[in-house]
């Protein structure tokens, strides 16, 4: 059957309490929910932990992050599983996931639901949706084995775990030591006649979804509290393809001493740039195998110094808002694709985005 929520006879809300009304083992795996969906189905997900396990995983939220009563509501209800059976309870991945699987076992028989619908009102009953209750047991067999795998996958943790952020937030805060920390005098910035190349460093956005200027997007790593937490917004390191590491003014690396042996390089230089009226200079490092790496130096603050003079660039050209992934769209909204940098000497460049 096919649910759409075009009618009332037509939403999978109905046909989903009704297969976890005396169900022994319930798996969940949706991109995104809705709390009064939660709060509504409730009693009867308790129910399904009484008899079994009660295992819900949500997708898409610990980048974006939650608004205050769902992430309030997640926290009850994965308190309140975990009371009755410590297997149960809510997962986040960590891992962007956007499909919505919903598997339904009682004493052996499986009811399997596929589709588009959310763990939501809207997904369940209001927004028009296409969603499949699958028969066919090759399938079922099947989306048993990719469940299980999203439920065991490094990159999917406890709710308990994940330390997860405000959704919407409209002001980023700065780093400590930002961007603002580096600005120098106009008469301190080497003349640009000495010039003697540049490097034009493409940004493969599209291949580097979770890396480079979307390090955001990455998995995350513990904070302080030992909880997984997505990387600061501003964070970035530049990852170079071979073909641009080995133009001739690309900034200059030795072998890095600490990997002996190894394809790891490092190197430093200088930075200066212009952002507004305002000129800047930060301390960058390059690394990794072949050096192709690039940020700013911890001494200048962190990885994050760059990515805030970088981001900053696209936000205020309104092509990028916070939260949102840098694509080649993006880029092409921008106006450019690469960032230049331009050798004064050896320990000295300029950059241009």
């Amino acid at each position: 059957m096919l649910f759409t929520n075009i009618t009332s006879a037509k939403t999978l809300n109905k046909a989903f309490e009704g297969s976890i009304e005396s169900a022994d083992n319930l798996k969940v795996a949706s991109g995104y929910f809705g709390y009064p969906l939660i709060q509504a189905l409730k009693p009867k997900l308790l129910n399904v932990a009484r008899r079994g396990e009660c295992k819900i995983l949500i997708g898409m939220v610990f980048h974006s992050g939650l608004a205050d009563k769902q992430l309030i509501e997640l926290e009850n209800l994965d308190k309140d599983l975990k009371k009755i059976n410590n297997d149960s309870g809510v997962f986040i991945s960590r891992q962007e996931y956007h499909g919505k699987v919903y598997h339904i076992a009682e004493k052996g028989d499986e009811t399997l639901y596929i589709g588009s619908s959310n763990f939501s009102t809207h997904g369940f009953i209001s927004r028009l949706e296409c969603t499949v209750k699958v028969d066919d047991e090759a399938i079922k067999k099947e989306s048993t084995a990719y469940l299980n795998y999203l439920f065991s996958k490094p990159t999917t943790s406890k709710l308990s775990d994940v330390c997860l952020q405000r959704k919407n937030r409209k002001v980023i805060s700065r780093p400590l030591n930002g961007l603002d920390s580096y600005k120098v005098a106009a008469n301190t910035v080497p003349n640009k006649a000495r010039i003697v190349g540049f490097v034009d460093i493409e940004l493969n956005v599209d291949k580097q979804p979770a890396s480079s200027l979307n390090l955001f997007f990455d998995k995350g790593r513990k904070d302080g509290r030992g909880k997984y937490a997505p990387r600061p917004w501003f964070e970035i390191e530049l990852s170079v393809s071979m073909k641009d590491i080995k133009k001739p003014f690309y900034p200059p690396t030795i072998p890095n001493p600490k990997q002996a042996g190894g394809k790891s390089r490092i190197g430093y230089f200088n930075a200066y740039f212009q952002k507004g009226q305002n000129n800047y200079k930060i301390k960058m490092v390059v690394s990794a195998d072949n050096g192709k790496n690039i940020a700013s130096h911890k001494d200048s603050g962190g990885r994050s110094t760059f990515g805030e003079y970088i981001k900053g660039q696209l936000e205020a050209a309104n092509v990028l808002r916070i939260g949102e992934r840098i694509t080649s769209d993006t880029l092409a909204n921008y106006g450019r694709s690469t960032i230049k940098l331009s050798k004064i000497d050896d320990d000295n460049y300029f950059i241009e985005f």
